[in-house]
């Protein structure tokens, strides 16, 4: 009785935030889901919904590097490298590339460190 009562009350909170859309990821990202921030970085430098915001893009990619998410911390790092929407920075780069290794991404670990 006490699992269903369970499984019932997280459908009733999460059951609804479907991080594959705008407005499910907007809402995710909200509630400090870090899945929902990087889908809205992807939307958003991609323009899949959205227009084009490389601010918008970088914002909420650091939101989900900051909530633990290495992909968040790898296209952050990919960000800085480029200079998209920042200043270029190797440093702050590498930093980032840093972090999503840590966090178990591979594709961070080949460009980690950088010098």
């Amino acid at each position: 009785m006490k699992k269903i009562l369970l499984i019932t009350m997280l459908l009733c909170i999460y059951g609804n935030a479907d991080i594959t859309t705008f407005e499910g990821a907007k809402k995710a990202c909200e509630d400090g889901i870090g899945e929902g921030c990087h889908n809205l970085g992807v939307r958003y430098v991609n323009g899949q919904g959205v227009e084009q915001n490389q601010q918008k893009a970088n914002e909420f990619f650091g939101k989900a590097c900051d909530s633990g998410i290495a992909g968040g911390c790898y296209n952050l790092g990919l960000i800085y490298i480029n200079g998209r929407g920042v200043k270029e920075s190797y440093t702050k780069a590498s930093e980032f590339f840093g972090k999503a290794c840590d966090g178990g991404n591979a594709k961070g670990c080949e460009k980690y460190p950088l010098f």
